[in-house]
């Protein structure tokens, strides 16, 4: 571990900084997580942002969604691609900007941690098909956001710390979360 590379505190605050959701996006997340919530609940939650509404008509129709007939309503549009990937395009909207920037320090592109993102959400969503034990609804938005918190690090990373990490990495092959508690000490 290399001493004082990382301010754990200022790491905190920065968390606490980040920009909230929208609150339609927050109440979806507790009405999806909690696997009580009814559709007409969920549906009334989503009519209340109108942009979510049409996003949400929007990949309900599209061809991916695989859909037969036109949706028109968002109970329609949420049985069709189901609670967790109606919370994925809640928060993924939100956050696809988010997630664009370049984080040199995992050695991420400009649009690298997005789409990392977004495959590991796809991922649990297509792994619904062949498993037999259906994980919970909020799997596909928890695999969304399951990096986030490389935003909030890769700000306060010192040359030092991304050298380090690198270091790590390459000479003996560690992940990068191995690398991060090794060299940081966090994780």
């Amino acid at each position: 571990m290399v001493p004082a590379i990382v301010n754990v505190a200022a790491l905190i605050e920065a968390a606490k900084e980040l920009e909230p959701l929208p609150a339609s996006s927050t109440r979806l997340a507790a009405l999806v997580t909690s696997g009580e919530a009814e559709l007409e609940e969920i549906a009334r939650t989503i009519q209340l942002d109108e942009a979510l509404t049409g996003r949400l008509l929007g990949a309900a129709n599209s061809a991916l969604s695989g859909s037969r007939f036109t949706i028109v309503s968002v109970e329609q549009a949420v049985l069709r691609l189901g609670p967790g990937a109606v919370l994925a395009l809640a928060l993924g909207s939100k956050l696809g900007a988010q997630l664009a920037p370049a984080l040199p320090g995992y050695g991420l592109s400009e649009g690298d941690l997005w789409r990392h993102s977004v495959a590991a959400a796809l991922a649990v969503e297509r792994s619904r098909r062949y498993c037999r034990r259906k994980g919970p609804p909020e799997a596909f938005a928890a695999a969304l956001l399951h990096d986030v918190g490389k935003l909030v690090l890769s700000r306060h990373l010192s040359e030092e710390a991304v050298a380090a990490m690198c270091a790590a990495r390459e000479s003996r092959g560690l992940a990068m979360d191995d690398a991060e508690r090794e060299v940081l000490g966090i994780g």
